[in-house]
């Protein structure tokens, strides 16, 4: 009877864990193929990045800046995202080390055997917690921003209603994403338009359309002379 018990709580742990990581693919292949479709569609550099743990920030803080430069705003929301999550991975590298270096102090392995190696790794360690703890909340803060912004640009009307679901439901936020990335404005039409940092600024293409008219009219105006003389 032990043994069956025993058996339905392992079993239980083992099938919780497989839904739980189920999740998180599911959550995963959804959310990168949304961002990807959507950085395709407003001709962000290396699309490829949205399905990169992580550095998908950088897709995510391009399309955002691509939709601020839109509407005459400049700023760095992609730098922004990347350095935030930098910082938080050069936190969890150093408490990793230095949580192995308290342990193993505490075990008594001789190899940390000063004192002060104990007392050093214990600081960088809570060091490390503390910097983690600060960088990730504004790291959070700032995607919250970004990814209402994405929303505001595809489907403005659903927009805080799609945050608010991004925030409380499991997969909510990849699967919003994903129907909205074939919402919104595109860039993929404007062939003549110079990528910058990520982005397309779209209010320059009159400027450029214009010099290139210009052009073309000295162009045919000097061949016109030529063919006179």
């Amino acid at each position: 009877m032990n043994n069956f018990f025993a058996f339905l709580i392992i079993f239980g742990f083992i099938l919780t864990f497989l839904g739980i990581f189920g999740l998180c693919i599911a959550d995963y292949i959804i959310s990168s193929l949304g961002l990807y479709r959507l950085a395709k569609r407003r001709v962000i550099k290396k699309p490829w990045l949205s399905w990169i743990p992580g550095v998908n920030c950088w897709t995510v803080g391009s399309i955002v800046d691509d939709y601020d430069q839109k509407n005459g705003v400049k700023r760095k929301w992609r730098v922004v995202l990347l350095v935030l999550f930098l910082i938080c991975l050069a936190c969890v590298v150093i408490y990793t080390v230095a949580f192995g270096a308290v342990m193993d102090e505490m075990m008594g392995d001789m190899y940390y055997a000063p004192e002060s190696d104990f007392w050093g790794a214990f600081a960088g360690m809570y060091v490390a917690i503390l910097v983690t703890a600060l960088s990730g909340t504004a790291l959070m803060a700032c995607q919250m921003v970004c990814l209402f912004k994405v929303f505001e640009s595809t489907v403005p009307k659903k927009a805080v209603k799609y945050l608010l679901l991004s925030l409380l439901v499991p997969l909510a936020e990849a699967i919003c994403l994903l129907r909205c990335s074939d919402e919104g404005y595109s860039n993929e039409e404007a062939e003549d338009a110079v990528l910058i940092g990520g982005e397309i600024p779209e209010k320059i293409l009159p400027a450029f359309e214009e010099i290139a008219e210009q052009s073309s009219q000295e162009e045919t105006s000097t061949d016109e002379d030529k063919f006179e003389e």
